[in-house]
């Protein structure tokens, strides 16, 4: 134990969850890159597409299509505001400005 009576973190069971790929989904007018989509469970059987808004010059990312389980991370210009998941499994991602400006586009 620590001297801030912190228990040091256990060894946990993850379920499948693997480190796999990243995807970066980028805009398809200013090259942003707005999501980072880390594929954690790539046996999964589930196939999902994806896309995402910019918000630097209100164009988007084309269309990936993401075959398992996946988490979706901010970038270093872009932070997630929210997410629609149609009926046919398609998730629009809703994007705003993050940290860091991207170059030329504040």
């Amino acid at each position: 134990m620590s001297k801030l009576n912190i228990n040091p973190p256990r060894d946990r069971e993850t379920k499948g969850v693997v480190d796999g790929p990243h995807i970066i989904l980028e805009c398809s007018a200013c090259g942003v890159p707005l999501v980072d989509c880390w594929i954690t469970k790539p046996n999964f059987d589930i196939e999902t597409k994806i896309q995402a808004e910019c918000p630097y010059c209100g164009d988007h990312s084309f269309e990936e299509t993401i075959n398992g389980g996946f988490h979706l991370g901010i970038t270093d210009h872009t932070i997630l505001i929210d997410q629609i998941i149609d009926e046919n499994n398609k998730v629009f991602i809703e994007t705003a400005k993050g940290a860091k400006p991207w170059p030329n586009k504040q």
